[in-house]
């Protein structure tokens, strides 16, 4: 399966990987180590991890049960792999 982005929300200093895991009863395996924890907006103590697609529906249910749900900025969201369209011009300005 893939990885999917789970961003949420923490107030404070950001947490470490196995708080988030505990908070939302990740495995170790569902959870990517090398990406972390990546905060993505400190004034409302938005981070993300990246999180493997099987942990989407038990990432709602809890998000549910913390009254979380109707967050909009909160859950899983899709990661798409970025790449150029094209190929750089060999005559591109440096």
């Amino acid at each position: 399966m893939g990885m999917v982005m789970f961003q949420f929300r923490h107030r404070g200093a950001s947490p470490t990987l196995e708080q988030v895991r505990t908070t939302y009863g990740l495995r170790p395996d569902q959870v990517d180590p090398n990406y972390g924890v990546v905060e993505t907006d400190s004034q409302d103590g938005l981070h993300v991890v990246l999180v493997d697609e099987s942990a989407q529906a038990q990432i709602e249910a809890k998000l549910k049960q913390m009254g979380a749900s109707s967050d909009r900025a909160v859950g899983v969201f899709a990661n798409p792999r970025i790449e150029p369209f094209d190929t750089p011009r060999a005559d591109a300005k440096k």
